[in-house]
């Protein structure tokens, strides 16, 4: 277990009020194509299920895997209404033969924190949308100090940051080429190096790069876990 997974498995809460398996939203809350941070798609990208046809559907950028620009703005017209219902929106990593998820040990924080019922009711609604919060920050700045350690700057990486705010997603155009993985196997490839960047970071390395804020986040999401006890 790498110190990113150890620093989430510390925040993690069980669950007792909601059984996927027993769903009753024909395609659960999979109607959604998440981000994905470049070191989690490093976590499979040698599965067969990494190849041309997934890159027709999601954009392999520098920074991880975005649903490409048509499927966000068809999202954003239909997701509210398709939530649970509607295949066309279903996530390229859903398995239809068993309804589980592909890369259930590397999703993003969106798919991690999200809990259509809490156990612990409004306090534990609270907690995970905090819990979310924190990991997505987590995520972005490992990612980011990847991308820097490569040679990119904090300029080329906010600007594919803004491309992908989804409240920005009606007007938004394609990013410039440069930003973009060219073929799978360059995508494969620089994104093995992103999970094995971030894989050798310590805890203490972690919470560095958080800073103040991202560290006092953190302080308060285990202060609120003990109180949900």
């Amino acid at each position: 277990m790498s110190h990113y997974q150890h620093l989430l498995a510390k925040i993690a809460i069980k669950e007792t009020a909601v059984d996927c398996g027993r769903c009753s939203l024909e395609w659960k809350c999979c109607t959604y194509r998440p981000f994905i941070a470049n070191f989690l798609v490093g976590g499979f990208v040698g599965e067969d299920f990494f190849n041309d046809e997934l890159k027709n559907d999601w954009d392999f950028l520098l920074v991880g895997l975005s649903p490409n620009l048509k499927y966000r703005k068809y999202f954003s017209k239909k997701g509210k209404w398709g939530f649970g219902t509607d295949a066309t929106l279903l996530c390229s990593f859903y398995q239809k033969s068993n309804g589980g998820c592909r890369i259930w040990q590397n999703r993003p924080a969106v798919c991690r924190t999200f809990f259509c019922k809490s156990s612990y009711q409004e306090s534990g609604a609270f907690y995970w949308k905090k819990a979310e919060e924190f990991t997505w920050q987590v995520e972005w700045v490992l990612l980011e100090d990847f991308l820097h350690h490569k040679g990119w700057s904090l300029e080329e990486v906010s600007q594919i940051k803004l491309y992908l705010q989804e409240d920005q997603v009606a007007s938004q155009r394609r990013l410039p080429e440069e930003f973009f993985l060219k073929s799978v196997t360059e995508a494969q490839q620089f994104y093995q190096e992103a999970k094995t960047y971030v894989d050798q970071l310590s805890e203490e390395d972690i919470f560095s790069l958080l800073g103040g804020q991202g560290q006092q986040r953190y302080q308060e999401l285990v202060a609120s876990k003990e109180k949900l006890r």
